[in-house]
């Protein structure tokens, strides 16, 4: 389907050019019959979400107000939207500039540098609403546009509504082969002692003169060495980063004293080839050894979990192993930090040097595996929504994206359910929709059990109101020894699931959401 709205997207592209420079409409008619895929002559609200990128174009193109276009509809949007418009005026913040919709590439000076950040302006943005930001940095060797096509980030962007800045790292090239100062890596950047942190904040503060951007919603990821800068930045740029989600890049600096707590979530394989999970030096892609020396995962945690002051233990939590793709995911939890703030391992057993939930291709397959079992993205977003940065002493309204308010939850802690009678089963958890933000957001936790043979026929046990899985503690051990496996689901609003403070139950929520613990 995204390869399909990709070359519908281009062809009118093509179309769009022709009406540009004073072709006749036959390119568009043809552009038009493309998308009317059940030949009816009229596009559907389906049939025009396979060209998302057209939405701005086709504003208000609907004249009879019944749902669907007509080629004359189209034709008449399309024209407008390519004829020059009134000047809007200045934008009332100085020094603001209009961002439209799509992809920016934006130069900033440090010092007598001169520095470059790709920027991704999702179809949603705004620019009266405050919108959280996203710095995305690349690999060793890579360039935004690779971060891109790996982590996959602008696609999360467009569905959550947060902007996405990818800077450019430094090298003899400047659009290629380009690494971060991270610390005690790497490469061109780190050995001419390259002002990667200065640099962010330059970016930042341009940012913030050409965006509406959220303030206490600034946060970063990035893969490898751009999981190494992550960690920098949020250890010396604490007083504008609320939180990080390295992926397959340790922490590489000695110390850290950060100016204010910062919450981390750490997502690596264990089989990770290229930055060891138990540190070491790493193979340097062409079977030898290479040249860093990288700090284990452990060592990464421990530093925040102190700084952070978290809990010394953590909560583990096995995640279903939905795919056979040789991978098994454990979430460990240290929470209880200053602030609010928690640490939080995502460890992929057998996994590789790569983005959780994004494959790789062909060409890469040297990196190692990629779980399927999880998205790094949605859980990256749900833990960055969870986290936000106070202002001035003051917590703001919870991050709701793009389409409203995120739900405040409460959650029963583990520690309630601890030694109830007969009831011993592992504990399983699934993120679900919230329904105050746009589908996918995935950022309710919902509890459920699984017991007896795994190939077994399987029973999904299901509780009524009010009461949750604890009541089926005494049946299912006997349907499992009859040859049964068991899936105990607890409602979201009961048991081990996370309560919505502001929500009732429903017998539509809690069927939507049991099909999607069963789709998973």
């Amino acid at each position: 389907m995204r390869l399909f709205r990709s070359l519908c997207y281009l062809y009118l592209l093509t179309c769009l050019a022709g009406v540009a420079a004073g072709q006749d409409g036959s390119r568009l008619r043809q552009g038009f019959e493309r998308l009317d895929t059940d030949a009816n002559s009229r596009l559907s609200q389906t049939e025009l979400n396979a060209a998302p990128r057209l939405s701005s174009r086709l504003k208000n193109a609907d004249s009879d107000n019944d749902g669907t276009l007509t080629f004359e509809e189209f034709a008449t949007a399309i024209a407008r939207s390519m004829r020059p418009g009134p000047n809007p005026g200045p934008d009332p913040r100085p020094g603001n500039e209009s961002l439209s919709p799509g992809d920016h590439i934006r130069t900033v000076t440090v010092g007598e540098v001169q520095r470059r950040y790709r920027l991704h302006v999702p179809a949603s943005y705004d620019p009266e609403k405050e919108t959280p930001v996203v710095i995305a940095f690349h690999g060793g060797g890579g360039n935004p546009d690779a971060m891109v096509r790996v982590s996959r980030l602008d696609d999360k962007s467009e569905e959550a509504g947060f902007l996405v800045a990818y800077p450019f790292g430094s090298g003899p090239d400047e659009d290629r082969m380009l690494t971060f100062n991270g610390g005690e890596c790497c490469g061109y950047a780190m050995h001419r002692e390259i002002d990667d942190v200065g640099f962010v904040r330059t970016m930042l503060d341009n940012l913030e003169e050409v965006a509406n951007v959220d303030s206490g919603a600034v946060f970063a990821t990035g893969l490898s060495n751009g999981g190494i800068m992550s960690y920098r930045v949020a250890a010396e740029l604490a007083d504008r980063i609320a939180a990080i989600a390295p992926v397959g890049g340790p922490l590489m600096m000695e110390t850290i004293a950060p100016s204010r707590p910062v919450a981390v979530m750490h997502f690596h394989g264990t089989a990770d080839k290229f930055a060891p999970f138990k540190g070491g030096f790493g193979e340097n892609g062409r079977g030898g050894r290479g040249v860093t020396e990288f700090r284990s995962v452990d060592r990464s945690l421990q530093l925040w979990i102190q700084s952070n002051g978290c809990d010394d233990e953590p909560t583990v939590t096995k995640l279903p192993d939905t795919k056979d793709d040789g991978t098994r995911v454990t979430q460990k939890n240290w929470g209880n930090g200053r602030e609010g703030t928690e640490v939080v391992l995502i460890e992929i057993e057998g996994g590789g040097h790569t983005w959780p939930g994004v494959a790789p291709p062909a060409a890469a397959a040297f990196l190692g595996l990629a779980t399927r079992d999880i998205s790094a993205n949605d859980l990256m977003w749900d833990f960055f929504l969870k986290h936000r940065r106070k202002l001035d002493g003051a917590a703001k309204e919870p991050i709701g994206g793009a389409k409203g308010a995120a739900m405040e939850l409460l959650r029963t802690p583990d520690s309630h359910f601890a030694d109830l009678p007969g009831y011993d089963f592992e504990p399983r958890y699934l993120s679900v929709d919230d329904p105050n933000l746009p589908p996918g957001n995935r950022r309710i936790r919902m509890h459920y059990a699984v017991s007896g043979p795994e190939d077994a026929p399987t029973l999904l046990m299901l509780h009524g109101n009010p009461s949750w899985s604890f009541l089926f503690r005494k049946i299912v051990p006997p349907i499992n020894q009859a040859g049964y496996r068991t899936i105990m689901i607890d409602y979201v609003g009961h048991g081990r699931s996370d309560k919505p403070a502001n929500e009732s139950d429903s017998l539509a929520s809690h069927s939507r959401r049991t099909k999607i613990v069963m789709a998973d």
